[in-house]
């Protein structure tokens, strides 16, 4: 018993929300911009894919101050205070914020968001999640920091301009968007040369065509075969039913029959030879025999080592095994798709079906298009723990009952 477990995703295009609800909760990091952000802007604009990732390197190389990847390069005083945000509750959070606040920083924010210490934090923030966001190698602890840093800077931002009558809760300190730079992203694409994978992948299919083609000159020529076998038995087996009336009133069917095989054996006279199809005849040359006079038997012996010839190309490079194929809730076998397997005549080696690099597809292909899985799951499930318990039970059930079975065993024995 086999079981499938699915998962779906649906893609949904981007939905235009409140304006007002949208910057309220959000973070703006254009406002930030350092000489290293404009040396990244100025990259975009040349198209440099490998400008900007250069100047990522020799910032991180450099060992800079200004990338916070670590908790002893950030002021204790703003880790303390998200670590005690989070253990916050919801009711009246943006007036517990302020209050804790003051308390950490001796200070009110709308005087903080105007300190350089302030603007120097957000700078080196803006300028880590930059390049964690270009650079794939930085750590997801560091990533985690970044982030926790932007929504508390963001927090400060927020209750130095909130008004009294606003609220500000919880979950939107939580949710808060953080818009980076503009100017650097998306990120130039990196040019690659694809000649030479294009040209690979057009040889394997030409290759995977001639190889289709042989397959289906091979299947003619068997049935061909096999159909110039049964017209040869056919005509023959007509020719002895209409043998001469004459010869069988005068003399006995056994005598005049052994007489004529004895004279010409299993062979078809001239006459009873043009009778055959025009695809046996052709069939016939390509043995080397003329349809005028033939020899039944050698004709067909000819036919059947050709067919066996033509079976050992078509099989050669096949795996004698059979699979089983799980296509959605069914199991169905592999041969039934031989047709479309790309095998090779010549290496009979090579597994037909297995599966090697994907070829390239220009991206002109790609589109816009949404696509929204159908809303039913069949019979899929996903297993959950309930699951897991109920195999458990059966595990302690089939363990109690063979103990059970010993014992009754041991006291027979007693």
């Amino acid at each position: 018993m086999t079981t499938e477990i699915f998962r779906f995703m649906t893609l949904r295009p981007p939905q235009e929300g409140d304006s007002e609800t949208v910057m309220k909760n959000t973070l703006n990091l254009n406002d930030s911009t350092s000489e290293f952000i404009e040396l990244l802007v100025q990259q975009k604009k040349g198209d440099s894919r490998a400008g900007i990732e250069k100047l990522v390197q020799g910032f991180l190389i450099s060992n800079n101050s200004g990338f916070i990847d670590s908790r002893k390069k950030v002021d204790v005083k703003f880790l303390s205070f998200y670590e005690s945000l989070l253990k916050l509750k919801e009711k009246e959070f943006h007036k517990a914020a302020k209050d804790l606040f003051i308390k950490i920083f001796n200070v009110e924010p709308e005087k903080f968001v105007q300190q350089d210490d302030f603007k120097e934090v957000l700078l080196k923030v803006t300028d880590s999640m930059v390049i964690a966001a270009i650079e794939q190698n930085i750590e997801s602890r560091v990533r985690s920091l970044l982030i926790s840093l932007a929504k508390t800077l963001g927090l400060i931002q927020k209750l130095a301009y909130l008004e009294e009558n606003q609220v500000y809760s919880k979950a939107d300190f939580l949710s808060q968007i953080i818009m980076l730079p503009e100017g650097i992203f998306p990120l130039p694409t990196i040019k690659q040369d694809l000649s030479e994978l294009l040209k690979a992948e057009e040889e394997r299919l030409k290759k995977i065509a001639n190889n289709q083609a042989e397959l289906l000159r091979l299947s003619k020529e068997l049935t061909a075969n096999r159909n110039a076998v049964n017209d040869l038995l056919t005509t023959f087996e007509r020719s002895i039913a209409q043998s001469n009336p004459a010869k069988a009133s005068s003399t006995p069917h056994s005598v005049i029959s052994n007489r004529d095989r004895a004279h010409s054996g299993f062979g078809l006279s001239e006459r009873v030879a043009d009778s055959l199809r025009q695809e046996t005849k052709a069939t016939l040359r390509k043995i080397g025999l003329e349809p005028s006079n033939i020899d039944v038997a050698m004709a067909i012996s000819l036919i059947e080592k050709q067919s066996r010839e033509i079976n050992n190309r078509l099989y050669a490079s096949r795996s004698s095994m059979r699979y089983v194929v799980s296509i959605g809730n069914n199991l169905v076998a592999s041969d039934i798709f031989v047709g479309e397997m790309p095998i090779e005549l010549e290496n009979p080696v090579t597994e037909p079906g297995t599966p090697g690099v994907c070829p390239p597809v220009s991206a002109t292909n790609i589109t816009d298009e949404v696509t929204v899985p159908h809303g039913t799951h069949g019979e899929a499930r996903v297993l959950g723990f309930a699951d897991l318990m109920v195999v458990e039970q059966e595990l302690v059930g089939y363990r109690l009952g063979e103990i059970a079975h010993i014992e009754k065993c041991l006291k027979k024995r007693d």
